[in-house]
């Protein structure tokens, strides 16, 4: 049975890869927040990053993912994020409930 399941998921999780396929680039996946994410390097210091959402990931999650992928790249220098695109409101999803969101665009600048 753990045959099985490793199995599906392996083949899940390359159909996912090759579903997000880019012309600019290729999205990865992180599996513990459940998100697609292309990371960009711009410059020695300044680097762009879209998160797509994978299942109906919350903005919440994303922005967690977000940070955590900024502190990484830049250590313990510090980071500045700058939201390009995809931020919700507290109630755009009672608001406006059909609504496909955007994915979260930012730009990590480093120290």
């Amino acid at each position: 049975m753990k045959i099985l399941y490793f199995c599906v998921m392996s083949a899940f999780a390359l159909s996912m890869q090759a579903h997000a396929q880019d012309q600019k680039g290729q999205f990865e996946t992180d599996f513990d927040h459940r998100v697609q994410f292309k990371l960009v390097k711009q410059t020695d210091k300044q680097y762009h990053l879209e998160v797509a959402r994978l299942g109906g990931v919350s903005f919440e999650r994303m922005n967690l993912f977000t940070t955590r992928k900024a502190k990484r790249i830049c250590g313990d220098m510090g980071y500045s994020i700058k939201y390009l695109e995809g931020v919700e409101s507290f109630d755009d999803r009672n608001a406006k409930p059909n609504y496909i969101f955007p994915s979260l665009t930012v730009e990590i600048s480093c120290p």
